[in-house]
């Protein structure tokens, strides 16, 4: 995933207290209140009581060593200052490195700079919070997201400070109203705007709330199961009903929804749970159809993401495997792995990646794998004007097809498109539409690019497959050894389990 870096380097790292202490007050004083270990993506710092440290690098794959570095710190005033003194080789440093930190609103906070020897990437020393985490401070999460009613968010009746999807969801649609990247995980910035909003939130008063009842419930663009849809209401999701339009029968009554961006939706009432009182909610008109998309967007054979098949015709699950911000030198070893369990995937690729790795996008082609669009720039497609939209989009199609057209077996064209973030709008919709692409979104996200560990990101993944799922990971963007060792351990549990794997075209 690609992110905006300051030109102040500053991480956030989050707490793993001993006994599930809640994390420290930017007032805390005295050694005790640090004493724990912090995880940074692939690094872990321990500060022990003793006044020693191990700062240890995950291994990058499987059977591996971790790398550690030895030091010492101690407290000044509000900040703990981590001196850094011996190599992972147990030689001396030529220089001791320095990591000062403390606490905001109860929230680690590192200022600093990259540390020689140890990291060049400042993104390796970036703690998010994050999908498959358990933390104390993911409880305050939990009441921090709840308070806010256009969410639609209820505080969790058990594993209130396990990280899940349901959580990701609510803090990209946090993110969203904040004009922050929906990364879906909490960093520094985003803990600050959930404390104190930088932009005024909405706020409603919830009549009647619907929650999905099984894992494939599709928010549409109308009252219909022909119309678009919008996005998948994922299990444990809450939304706000606003209208209604009844049937005679469950199959002929649709609910409509506030809100996927900033545009309400349909959901028909036999796949969700309804609470609250319904004879208040408002009967609504039918939207008017819809305007005739062009030819483009109906390519002969293309399937509707919403119609893909959850099991093979010989009833084996399938789930579907899908790859952002590549092609990179990492594509290959991904390549290799799916290869090896007869399985098919998805690449998302940026157009300029792309440029520069033709043979990468020919070699997904040929395997059988479906090459999709992840605009060129790896821009939020969330705001953007048509001409933007427009340009992303269509520079890579272009790049794509004037490097693999040939291999393009499967529908001859690129009409799948992933936006980065998974962020649009109901304009950026539209002009998909428009241009005949299909927005392919996902239903289990490991945020594998925070690099939290393979088991971390494979343990996520295996807890919350189930037959018909999209899967997210990614291929480029940064070091994604972390990510193909967790697919190795992914394909080869789920293959076990009966998975099959198919391409998001359905083969």
């Amino acid at each position: 995933m690609i992110r905006f870096r300051s030109a102040i380097f500053v991480c956030t790292l989050a707490l793993l207290l001993a006994g599930g202490r809640a994390a420290p007050t930017a007032h805390a004083q005295g050694a005790s209140s640090f004493v724990g270990e912090y995880h940074l993506q692939d690094f872990t710092l321990e500060l022990k009581a003793d006044g020693t440290i191990v700062l240890t690098h995950a291994p990058q794959q499987l059977g591996g060593k971790p790398n550690a570095w030895h030091g010492t710190w101690h407290v000044q005033g509000d900040t703990a200052i981590v001196r850094i003194v011996q190599a992972s080789d147990g030689k001396p440093l030529p220089e001791p490195q320095e990591i000062r930190f403390t606490f905001v609103e109860g929230f680690p906070t590192i200022v600093g700079r990259i540390i020689p020897g140890i990291t060049t990437n400042p993104d390796a020393l970036t703690f998010t919070l994050g999908t498959g985490q358990r933390h104390p401070l993911v409880r305050q999460l939990n009441r921090l997201l709840a308070q806010y009613d256009y969410l639609n968010y209820k505080y969790p009746e058990r594993n209130d400070d396990l990280y899940n999807e349901t959580v990701r969801n609510a803090v990209a649609n946090f993110q969203s109203s904040q004009r922050l990247s929906p990364t879906g995980a909490v960093d520094a910035h985003t803990w600050q705007a959930l404390l104190k909003p930088i932009i005024p939130l909405p706020k409603t008063a919830p009549i009647t709330h619907v929650q999905p009842t099984t894992t494939n419930v599709f928010i549409r663009s109308g009252p219909s199961t022909r119309a678009v849809a919008l996005s998948k209401l994922q299990v444990g999701s809450v939304m706000d009903v606003v209208g209604k339009i009844v049937g005679a029968t469950p199959e002929t009554t649709w609910w409509q929804v506030c809100c996927v961006s900033d545009q309400k939706g349909w959901i028909r009432s036999d796949v969700v749970m309804v609470s609250g009182p319904t004879d208040v909610v408002p009967v609504v008109a039918p939207p008017a159809p819809p305007t005739p998309v062009p030819q483009t967007a109906t390519k002969p054979g293309k399937p509707l993401i919403d119609h893909l098949p959850s099991h093979a015709p010989d009833g084996s699950p399938v789930a579907y495997l899908t790859f952002d911000d590549g092609p990179s030198t990492f594509t290959p070893k991904f390549l290799e792995l799916l290869a090896q369990y007869h399985a098919r995937g998805t690449f998302f690729v940026i157009g300029g990646s792309a440029k520069l790795h033709p043979d990468l996008v020919r070699a997904a082609a040929t395997a059988g794998h479906y090459v999709g669009n992840h605009t060129y720039t790896h821009i939020s497609l969330q705001g953007v004007s048509h001409e933007t939209f427009i340009n992303e989009s269509e520079l890579t199609r272009k790049t794509l097809l004037s490097e693999a057209r040939d291999l393009f077996t499967l529908d001859g064209d690129v009409r799948y498109l992933r936006p980065p973030y998974g962020a649009t709008d109901s304009h950026t919709r539209g002009y998909a539409a428009e241009l005949g692409y299909q927005i392919t979104l996902w239903d289990i996200d490991p945020m594998d690019w925070r690099r939290p560990g393979i088991e971390a990101i494979s343990s996520h993944i295996l807890r919350n497959v189930f037959p018909g799922a999209i899967v997210l990971m990614h291929d480029g963007g940064g070091d994604r050894s972390q990510s193909a060792a967790a697919l190795e351990v992914v394909l080869r549990e789920l293959s076990a389990r009966g998975f099959m794997f198919y391409n998001i075209f359905g083969q």
